[in-house]
């Protein structure tokens, strides 16, 4: 059996049959460069997740599908004069090879660790495989070759489907999750929290520091972990569960040798609060407060389930409590958010994936309205048009030098793709 689907895939799928509708017109004064339209077959297609930078300047992003074997690439995106020069640095699905890789992180000395959500190998509960964890590295020479360092085996209390972003401490340990897998009651399992450790002979070895029972402890793990500066405290977020039902943000501490999970905060749901959190990792402030977004949920109706909110969680005297920043609408300000990220000028950032009213998307910035940031603002940057410039915006966006970057899964070159594209790589000035 496959694993169930990550919202992003659902929201994708119903945006590339939604979105046949009317266009609008982008709806804000953000400027849009796209940097590379991807051209299908071996180059890839519709590229997922958040995109990461070097010091260089250089971007790294995967693609879901398409590639040599149609089951997804790593690629860089580097500046080269006034343009940008793409190349795939790998192309999954040969042999045991991970397949349909979400997201990235840059280790050191130029290593970049991922994590592909199939493949791997055929499992009893996964006929196409449970997943991978994957390391790249590049030679003297320039070239790059990809190691599997970890195979998911939830026959034997294993994770599966990691689709968050890894992280990475101060002594190279790797700390992820699982949507899926573990020795929950659900059904394919709950979800994991895991860590891998490299040792001397260079030989990766997984544990799994937390396994999910479902129920009021939460379920499906989409979204990585956010790790504070000590290192013995993680915060991570369930997309179900809870106390009612509709997701939690957790928090996974070390203590005399044992990680020990406590949930900080249940969601409530629609009309009254967001659910479903945990598309992309959680934020800090610089001072501990955490920020997140739900993709469904909020006063607004969307559907069955309202249109996703921004939230702030924060802690008084060790009891957290959330603050609702935006509320989407379904209108202007689209649905479906990704992110945030958190700029140098205290903003928040993020996209909308759309699938309402003929919205295809959008980058939305959040300004606090005072210091105390007791009110907060929202304006769309940028509406997509689902043309040459893209549509579903997918994973949030990644700030230097005051512009933003990102992908959307669709668009660019409408001649990829059946007519819808085979995605971008965009850059927004606001």
């Amino acid at each position: 059996m496959r694993w169930k689907s990550c919202l992003r895939e659902m929201a994708l799928l119903a945006i590339f049959i939604t979105s046949l509708a009317l266009v609008p017109d982008a709806w804000a004064g953000g400027k849009e460069k796209v940097l590379y339209a991807f051209k299908g077959g071996n180059d890839g297609t519709a590229p997922v997740g958040a995109l990461v930078a070097d010091a260089s300047g250089n971007l790294y992003g995967v693609t879901l599908s398409g590639g040599i074997n149609g089951t997804g690439t790593v690629f860089q995106l580097a500046p080269s004069g006034k343009s940008w020069k793409e190349t795939v640095l790998h192309t999954f699905g040969s042999g045991n090879d991970g397949a349909e890789p979400y997201n990235l992180t840059l280790g050191d000395a130029g290593k970049i660790y991922g994590t592909t959500v199939a493949g791997g190998g055929a499992q009893q509960l996964c006929s196409e495989g449970c997943g991978t964890v994957f390391a790249l590295t590049r030679d003297a020479q320039g070239k790059w070759s990809e190691k599997v360092i970890h195979r998911f085996k939830p026959e034997q209390g294993d994770g599966a489907g990691p689709y968050g972003a890894l992280i990475l401490d101060a002594s190279g340990t790797l700390y992820g999750t699982t949507s899926q897998g573990g020795t929950g009651s659900c059904n394919g399992g709950c979800g994991t929290v895991f860590e891998m450790t490299s040792g001397k002979g260079k030989q990766w070895t997984e544990q799994v520091l937390y396994s999910f029972a479902g129920g009021g402890d939460g379920s499906w793990l989409y979204g990585g972990l956010l790790m504070n500066a000590k290192g013995d405290t993680m915060y991570g977020t369930t997309g179900e569960g809870g106390q009612y039902g509709n997701g939690t943000i957790f928090q996974i501490a070390l203590s005399g040798g044992t990680w020990t999970k406590t949930t900080l905060y249940n969601f409530r749901g629609y009309p009254t609060d967001g659910e479903t959190p945990g598309d992309s990792s959680l934020i800090f402030d610089n001072v501990g407060n955490l920020y997140g977004t739900t993709a469904y949920g909020g006063t607004h109706a969307c559907g069955c389930c309202g249109c996703g909110t921004v939230f702030e969680l924060h802690s008084s005297n060790g009891h957290w409590s959330e603050r609702i920043l935006h509320d989407f609408s379904g209108e202007k300000d689209d649905r479906y958010p990704f992110g945030p990220i958190l700029g140098g000028n205290g903003h928040l950032y993020g996209t909308t994936s759309g699938q309402i009213n003929g919205q295809t998307g959008t980058v939305f910035e959040l300004i606090p309205a005072s210091e105390k940031k007791h009110e907060w603002q929202e304006q769309v940057v940028y509406g997509f048009r689902r043309g040459n410039d893209g549509y579903a915006p997918s994973g949030g966006v990644v700030r230097r030098a005051g512009d933003l970057y990102g992908v959307a899964s669709f668009g660019g070159d409408l001649s990829c793709g059946e007519g819808y594209g085979c995605g971008v790589i965009f850059e927004i000035t606001p």
